[in-house]
């Protein structure tokens, strides 16, 4: 199919998708240009379920082509708070076997929990487990952290697990950037602050930066931008004063994966 076949298909089927309108019986009609009901409709994934059929058929019916389309949930997106209640039914980062992606129980150490690394790696959550677990868990129970079955479960085509991706400025910006920065910054004196703070003075940022990045010693306030434009536009120079080679080649294979769409393959970490 040609790349102008393809864009007028799109827009055929956005057009009448964008025209969908539920009735009071619940029942999908056709009717207008007007756009009631269409944000209930579009952020209602049952529907998007139910409908399948429908397009096919009508879209054949109305244009006398037939179109195999599906309006299916790939993938959900929450930051890190709301992901275990609203995804999974599961308990957060804090509480054991709070990790949406592993089952890693967790450790109780300093005050929180904590994840460290383990001799063993954790096994993976999977889809039919975390599925069978949900129905078996009983109130006031748990089951590798799993409180009460998902919502989710009733999207046919959504991964409990894998649908959901990983909240990028609380795990990366506000997370491993800002763990990594304090451990680094934990052994160093006030004036050694204050000199991280006059190199990070003199980095010039591309034009496009709206918001450049505070001095280190006031890490703590920075938003999750700050974070971002400071791995992307002045870690490495800032850290290549303080860091050995060692840790500033890991440092910067955090920066690499931010600036990539590429992966990160676990030989490159162990070769530090």
């Amino acid at each position: 199919m040609s790349d102008t076949q393809s864009d007028l298909d799109n827009d055929i089927i956005l057009n009448y998708v964008r025209n969908f309108l539920i009735d009071e019986h619940g029942e999908y009609i056709l009717p207008s240009n007007k756009l009631a009901n269409l944000k209930e409709f579009i952020e209602s994934d049952i529907f998007l379920e139910k409908v399948n059929s429908r397009i096919d058929r009508t879209v054949g019916e109305l244009f006398f082509m037939v179109l195999n389309y599906s309006i299916e949930n790939a993938l959900s997106v929450q930051d890190s708070v709301a992901r275990a209640p609203v995804k999974l039914g599961i308990k957060q980062f804090n509480g054991k076997f709070g990790c949406s992606w592993c089952e890693h129980p967790g450790v109780w150490a300093f005050g929180s929990m904590r994840y460290p690394i383990l001799e063993q790696i954790p096994r993976p959550r999977e889809h039919q487990s975390m599925l069978m677990h949900m129905l078996q868990v009983e109130p006031g129970e748990t089951i590798l952290g799993i409180l009460y079955p998902s919502p989710f479960i009733n999207l046919l085509k959504l991964n409990i697990v894998y649908g959901f991706v990983p909240d990028y400025m609380h795990c990366v910006l506000e997370g491993v950037a800002k763990q990594l920065t304090d451990h680094y910054s934990s052994s160093m004196t006030e004036i050694e602050i204050k000199v991280l703070d006059e190199i990070l003075k003199y980095v010039k940022y591309p034009c496009q930066v709206s918001r450049l990045t505070r001095p280190v010693s006031v890490r703590n306030d920075w938003s999750a931008r700050e974070w971002e434009n400071f791995i992307l536009f002045s870690s490495v120079p800032v850290f290549s004063t303080i860091l050995s080679n060692k840790l500033l080649n890991h440092w910067m294979l955090l920066v690499e994966i931010c600036f990539s769409d590429g992966n990160i393959f676990r030989n490159q970490n162990d070769d530090l």
